[in-house]
């Protein structure tokens, strides 16, 4: 099920990023450099070890 919906993530981002350099007039490969940078945010404060206190 992790698959499915990490394709269908790829997917949106795919269709709305386009949209969104555009719209802000952007250079495309910027706006993806952010995206990345957000994803790896998130992926490691996902992974990131909870505390039990």
């Amino acid at each position: 099920m992790a698959f499915f919906e990490s394709m269908l993530t790829l997917l949106l981002v795919a269709i709305v990023f386009p949209q969104f350099s555009r719209k802000f007039r952007i250079p495309y490969p910027t706006v993806l450099a952010i995206a990345g940078v957000i994803v790896a945010k998130r992926r490691r404060l996902a992974d990131a070890p909870r505390r039990r206190d």
